[in-house]
């Protein structure tokens, strides 16, 4: 009998002899993604979509409880001394409005565009206050 190296696996086999299963036994692990129909734009594309769903569910779930309390979000603005007495009360009233609408555009797809800037501001300007303190 011949045998025959395969190099890539430290693996010997007779000639004729059909490759070995992958590591875990499973013969469809070995299958891409694109042979099973689902090409890797897809792929980013859901992962996409579920990102936008999930950010739209954090700005609303944070903006509720700041619209219905706004005094207690004002302290807490104001206890991160960054912002003048004057700016900490505006902040305490639209701040929360605009977490609103930009959770609800998210959610539902629209304006993406101009959405997607406005949340990545506020969230760099969240981390920025949050590394700044």
């Amino acid at each position: 009998m011949k045998y025959t190296d395969n190099i890539s696996s430290g693996q010997c086999r007779q000639k004729g002899e059909a490759p070995s299963r992958p590591a875990g036994g499973n013969p469809e692990a070995s299958v891409s993604a694109a042979a099973l129909g689902e090409s890797p734009v897809a792929r980013v594309g859901s992962l996409v979509f579920w990102t936008r769903l999930f950010l739209g569910v954090v700005f609303i779930v944070a903006s509720v409880d700041k619209i219905l309390d706004p005094a207690a979000f004002a302290q807490t603005v104001r206890n991160f001394q960054i912002l003048s007495d004057a700016l900490v009360n505006l902040t305490a009233l639209i701040l929360p409005w605009l977490e609103l609408l930009i959770g609800l555009c998210l959610l539902f797809g629209c304006w993406l565009g101009g959405v997607t800037l406005l949340a990545n501001g506020l969230l760099a300007l969240f981390f920025g206050s949050l590394v700044f303190n």
